[in-house]
């Protein structure tokens, strides 16, 4: 049973990994097709800002919620909790450090609309990380892969829609990575709510422990990387 479950995840995370490949190169082909170079330029440039705002917030907490979840030290209720609180703090962190990036880059190109539209996605970006490290650390494997996988299938299906189908350009992609993420990122919300009755309370120790730990994670990271 152990080998066919550790056989079952393995085929489960590559084919997590084609179905993401394939999808970020249809959405690839799509936008730069029918975007053009210029507008699909402003595009990617426009999703660097918060995608370095993610990367900064998220603190390692991803990794940090595997390792106290395993850990077993704290209740899992609690744990998955104060992860929810996390998200909280870390995405209006996020939304205010991609705000003063926008700003300070000041590109012309960038329209507000633009910008509020994709300033909206940090929290949902953050979410599916975050509750990456909880299916994770609950060794629901099968989920996470899930998680991993479905945001871009979504946003090719978007960006066929608002991009091919309807010509909305710029806005129908921006709208489109919205949309897939937020879908993904509210679905399960919900289903991790319920199924750990999910309490918005603030467990400092708990808190506390899932912020160092994450910094050592991203720090350790950060090392590696140099």
């Amino acid at each position: 049973m152990a080998k066919r479950s550790y056989s079952r995840d393995i085929g489960g995370v590559f084919s997590s990994y084609l179905i993401s490949l394939v999808a970020s190169l249809g959405i690839f082909v799509i936008l730069t097709r029918l975007l053009g170079p210029e507008d699909f330029g402003i595009y990617s440039t426009l999703l660097v800002i918060p995608l370095i705002s993610v990367g900064l917030v998220q603190m390692g907490i991803r990794r940090a919620a595997v390792f106290h979840i395993g850990r077993k030290k704290y209740p899992l209720q609690q744990v998955v909790s104060s992860v929810f609180v996390l998200l909280i703090l870390a995405s209006l962190a996020g939304m205010i450090l991609s705000w003063v990036g926008f700003r300070y880059y000041d590109n012309p190109l960038f329209q507000d609309r633009f910008i509020y539209v994709i300033l909206i996605t940090v929290p949902f970006k953050l979410a599916i990380v975050y509750f990456g490290g909880i299916l994770l650390g609950t060794d629901d494997i099968r989920s996470a892969n899930i998680l991993n996988w479905t945001p871009l299938a979504l946003n090719l299906v978007m960006v066929a829609l608002l991009v091919l189908v309807f010509p909305l350009g710029i806005m129908g992609a921006l709208l489109g990575y919205l949309i897939s993420n937020a879908l993904v990122a509210m679905v399960y919300a919900v289903i991790l709510g319920k199924k750990y009755k999910v309490q918005l309370r603030i467990h400092k120790t708990i808190i506390r422990d899932l912020v160092v730990k994450g910094f050592v994670f991203a720090l350790s990271f950060m090392v590696i990387q140099m």
